[in-house]
């Protein structure tokens, strides 16, 4: 189990996360993704973390921590949330049930169908936490 990364630590992981998941996802399903999403907001007011994705429809993404334009959808939550999602510890559907996980912009079950498109984000997430700590 991949032990939680403090505060401080926090943005350099999901820097690291979406750096590692950009060189990582599929083209085809990136594509997919952006027939209905194509500037995703993961926005995390705890640590005050916003990262942006900008995926093409030729399955091109570009992660930035500035505004690319107009976001399709944000997704918003805090540390401690995004770490027991990506963790498996719980799951999406749970954590936005008790309104600690905020979807704007689509449809909270759209969303979910359309998640596991971005590509292998708790791998990335753990070998993240595991560089910033030097493991």
């Amino acid at each position: 189990m991949v032990e939680k990364p403090g505060k401080d630590e926090f943005p350099l992981v999901l820097e690291k996360t979406f750096g590692l998941l950009k060189e990582r996802a599929s083209k085809e399903k990136l594509a997919e993704f952006s027939e209905d999403i194509e500037i995703l907001c993961f926005e995390f007011p705890d640590v005050d973390k916003k990262i942006f994705l900008e995926i093409s429809d030729d399955g091109d993404m570009t992660v930035g921590t500035e505004e690319p334009g107009k976001v399709d959808c944000t997704v918003s939550m805090n540390s401690d949330i995004a770490h027991s999602i990506l963790t498996g510890e719980k799951s999406q559907t749970a954590v936005y049930m008790t309104g600690k996980l905020k979807i704007k912009g689509i449809s909270p079950l759209k969303f979910q169908k359309l998640y596991p498109k971005l590509g292998p984000l708790d791998e990335c997430y753990e070998e993240a936490v595991s560089e910033v700590r030097g493991d």
